[in-house]
């Protein structure tokens, strides 16, 4: 606790709670930070440098409260809030929850108030936008606000050559919120040798949410803080679980909702037992963790349990067929959607390992020519291109002409006249010879000498030519490895 009264130390003060923050301490420590975040493109600013020496709050520790789990379920049957650090920690509780109803022996009951801390604010901010006369402002998303970043930052002045600029604009972002949380501005952080460039940048994005009548999320919880009189229907006690650490942001709202209507707590820990057993190899251990975890389910169906493996990617494959042989031996022998295998591997497998993925690297080795003809039989009839559902028994036949030929490369003027030449009066390759004319014209035309976000671009354009993806409907894994795909060709 920093004992200066002058402007620039925040201070409050509540029964049993004391919290300062020194500001000028916490500029110094920024100015570094913001410098070499700017210069280089690839600083980081972590909340743990940012809190060393500049908060210190007894409401982080002291002041957290240990419950048992009955007595936090009983507080939420008679409607109390509770409000996660996160959403997976939301559904846990929630899950928890109506089990524990059901021990009861209950039928039918309230649904808990179990919401994470974001959307708790978002809600609030709807509550008090209802009592606004005038037009509301909008949340904005955290990608459009990422994408309003990068164009501030390429249409500056200040020339930042050889910088990476979505992720440079990642990381200003994410330094202006720990600034919103934190309760600095950027005009009182330019006083204390924050980057200009940086500085600017924040101007100019305030400038925008300001223009467009739009908020950051970030900005959320001090917004509401200092509206708090305007909310309505809070008569219920509100409990914080999960956190680490309260920032300053939310330690203003709960001191202006006051009389300890927001608490902070944690379950109490559980009695458990640790044994060290040893195996004769890695591979009996892999057997018997996967025996012991069948052993669990068996006894108690309803049971959660978690494995920590170290370097579970390197045993990633030995892992999921031993649990599956103990869990679902039949997934072994016949097909199994992974989405209802009985366990979740956490790390997923290389996405060069999906076959979707694998596709887009085939169809980026036919950009130039001569076309490696194993290449194109593969793009040909993958089942995860448009129209091949329709085509595929014209596209197998189109690719065994192609084979026929008994040449290891083919020119894409070739594959243009056997194209041409497949035509009939029934035409069964229409989408194919649209999409690869297209797709010809492309590899001719495209800047494929291009950098950066122009080059990331060029190859999104030749993957939707061919209609990647929009063949056979993708499952769960599928989908989320074409969105991870796409997320790190937008990030080049």
């Amino acid at each position: 606790n920093h004992s200066d009264t002058s402007p620039d130390c925040y201070s409050s003060h509540r029964p049993g709670v004391e919290i300062s923050y020194n500001k000028s301490l916490c500029w110094q420590q920024l100015s570094g930070n913001f410098t070499e975040l700017v210069s280089e493109g690839v600083g980081y600013l972590r909340e743990t440098e940012l809190a060393n020496g500049i908060i210190s709050s007894p409401m982080n520790t002291a002041t957290t409260q240990a419950l048992s789990f009955e007595q936090l379920a009983t507080e939420l049957e008679g409607g109390s809030w509770l409000l996660t650090a996160n959403n997976r920690l939301a559904r846990y509780l929630e899950a928890r929850y109506n089990q524990w109803q059901i021990n009861r022996g209950h039928i039918t009951w309230q649904t808990a108030k179990i919401l994470p801390f974001h959307s708790w604010l978002e809600k609030l901010w709807l509550q008090q936008n209802a009592t606004l006369e005038h037009q509301p402002a909008q949340l904005i998303h955290e990608w459009a606000a990422r994408q309003l970043w990068a164009r501030i930052i390429s249409q500056s002045e200040h020339q930042l050559p050889l910088i990476h600029l979505s992720g440079l604009a990642k990381q200003s972002y994410e330094a202006w919120q720990l600034c919103q949380r934190w309760l600095l501005h950027s005009d009182e952080l330019k006083n204390h040798g924050a980057d200009m460039r940086w500085h600017t940048w924040g101007r100019l994005y305030e400038k925008h949410l300001s223009y467009y009548n739009l908020i950051d999320s970030a900005q959320l919880c001090r917004i509401i803080a200092n509206n708090s009189s305007q909310l309505i229907d809070l008569e219920k006690s509100h409990f914080l679980i999960g956190f680490d650490e309260l920032t300053p942001d939310i330690l203003l709202l709960i001191e202006n909702l006051g009389n300890g209507f927001v608490q902070n707590v944690s379950l109490e820990a559980q009695p458990s037992e640790c044994v060290r057993v040893r195996f004769a190899s890695a591979e009996q251990e892999l057997s018997q963790v996967a025996l012991w975890a069948a052993n669990k389910l068996t006894a108690n169906p309803q049971a959660s349990l978690a494995i920590l493996v170290p370097q579970l990617a390197q045993y990633r494959a030995n892992i999921q067929t031993e649990f599956a042989q103990a869990l679902q031996p039949s997934s072994l022998t016949q097909y199994t959607p992974w989405e209802t295998l009985p366990f979740n591997l956490s790390q997923g497998t290389p996405l060069l390992d999906e076959p979707l993925i694998g596709l887009a690297f085939a169809i980026f080795d036919l950009i130039a020519s001569p076309l490696p003809t194993l290449t194109l039989s593969a793009v040909l009839c993958s089942p995860y291109l448009a129209g091949e559902d329709r085509e595929s028994s014209a596209r197998s036949m189109l690719d065994k002409k192609f084979r026929h030929l008994n040449q290891r490369h083919l020119s894409h003027d070739l594959v243009l006249r056997f194209n041409r030449e497949s035509e009939s009066g029934r035409d069964t390759l229409s989408v194919w010879r649209e999409r690869w004319h297209l797709f010809s014209q492309l590899c001719e035309s495209a800047p494929l000498s291009a950098h950066g976000s122009d080059h990331a671009r060029t190859l999104w354009s030749v993957l939707q030519c061919l209609g990647w993806s929009e063949g056979k409907t993708l499952n769960g894994r599928e989908f989320q490895a074409k969105q991870q795909f796409i997320k790190l060709l937008e990030e080049s």
